[in-house]
C-alpha cells in the first residue's frame, strides 16, 4: 500500500498532472457505483472484431509505401544510420524498465521522409524509438519540429526514462510534453499548428482514440497522413476513418498492426 502510495507522490507535486488524476479517481468511484462489470470480455470481443478487419484488408510495408508514392528505402536507412540504431539500442539496454519494442522504424522515417513533414506530432514516446525515426528524419530539413507528448507510468516512476533512445545531437528539434493526452495533445496542437504527420501511440482505448483523432484530423494540412499503432486493439480506427470517408491503409508488420489515413 504505502509503496503504490509513494508512486503517486511526482503525479501529487505536480499540479499540471492532478487533471489526470481526478480522471482516475472518478473512473474508480463509478466503477464501484455501478458494479462490477466484465470489461474484459467487452474488449475481448472489439479485439476480436478489429483483429478480423485488419487481417482482411491489410498489406506488408513495402505495398504501403508504394501506395503512398513513396520509394522503399528501407535498406539504406538501416545502413545510413547503423551508428545512431546501435548508440540507441545500448541506451535502451541501459533502462531498469521495459517501455515496449521498436515500432517499424524504418517505415516511419521513410514516411516522414517521402512527404518532407517539416512539423510532426507523436502521443506516446516509452524509449523513444518512434521519436528517434521521426527525428532523423526531420534533420534533413531546416526548421523541422517534433512535438511528443508522453504521460510517464505512474507504477514506474520513469520521467527520466522516457526518450532515452534519441541522442542529444537531435533533442535541439524536440518538444517532450509531460503529460496525458487530455491536456498534452491540445497544447502540442496549439503550438505546431499546421502538421505535416502525427503518430499516435499512446491511449489505446476506444475512448482515448476518438478523443485524439479529430483533434489531430483538424490540424492535419491537405496531404497530411496520420499514423496510429496497434489499430487492431479495437474498432475506433475504422470507425473513424468510415466517419470521415477515408480509404486506410492497414499495414501487418511482425504480427502488429498499423494503420495510415492520408489527409486528402
Amino acid at each position: 500500500m504505502i509503496k503504490r502510495v509513494k508512486n503517486y507522490i511526482p503525479f501529487l507535486i505536480n499540479y499540471r498532472l492532478w487533471p489526470h488524476l481526478r480522471r482516475i479517481f472518478f473512473r474508480k468511484i463509478c466503477k464501484e457505483a455501478i458494479g462490477y462489470v466484465d470489461t474484459n470480455r467487452v474488449k475481448d470481443v472489439s479485439r476480436f472484431e478489429a483483429e478480423l478487419w485488419c487481417e482482411r484488408v491489410s498489406i506488408e510495408p513495402k505495398d504501403a509505401l508504394e501506395k503512398l508514392g513513396i520509394t522503399d528505402q528501407s535498406k539504406e536507412f538501416s545502413e545510413k544510420y547503423s551508428e545512431e540504431l546501435k548508440e540507441a539500442q545500448s541506451n535502451a539496454l541501459s533502462c531498469p524498465y521495459k517501455l515496449g519494442g521498436p515500432t517499424n522504424m524504418s517505415m516511419l522515417f521513410q514516411i516522414v521522409d517521402g512527404i518532407e513533414a517539416k512539423r510532426v506530432i507523436e502521443t506516446g514516446v516509452a524509449y523513444g524509438w518512434s521519436s528517434l525515426s521521426i527525428l532523423l528524419s526531420l534533420s534533413n530539413r531546416e526548421g523541422a519540429k517534433l512535438w511528443s507528448i508522453d504521460l510517464p507510468y505512474v507504477a514506474f516512476n520513469n520521467s527520466k526514462w522516457v526518450g532515452v533512445v534519441v541522442p542529444a545531437k537531435l533533442k535541439g528539434m524536440w518538444k517532450l510534453i509531460r503529460n496525458a493526452d487530455r491536456e498534452g495533445l491540445p497544447q502540442a496542437l496549439k503550438q505546431a499548428g499546421r502538421v505535416d504527420l502525427a503518430h499516435y501511440d499512446s491511449d489505446k482505448s476506444i475512448e482515448g482514440r476518438m478523443f485524439a483523432y479529430p483533434l489531430i484530423w483538424e490540424k492535419l494540412r491537405p496531404g497530411g497522413i496520420l499514423i496510429s499503432d496497434d489499430v487492431n486493439d479495437n474498432l475506433a480506427f475504422a470507425q473513424f476513418c468510415h466517419e470521415k470517408n477515408i480509404q486506410p491503409i492497414v499495414v501487418k508488420d511482425k504480427g502488429k498492426y498499423q494503420g495510415i489515413a492520408v489527409k486528402d
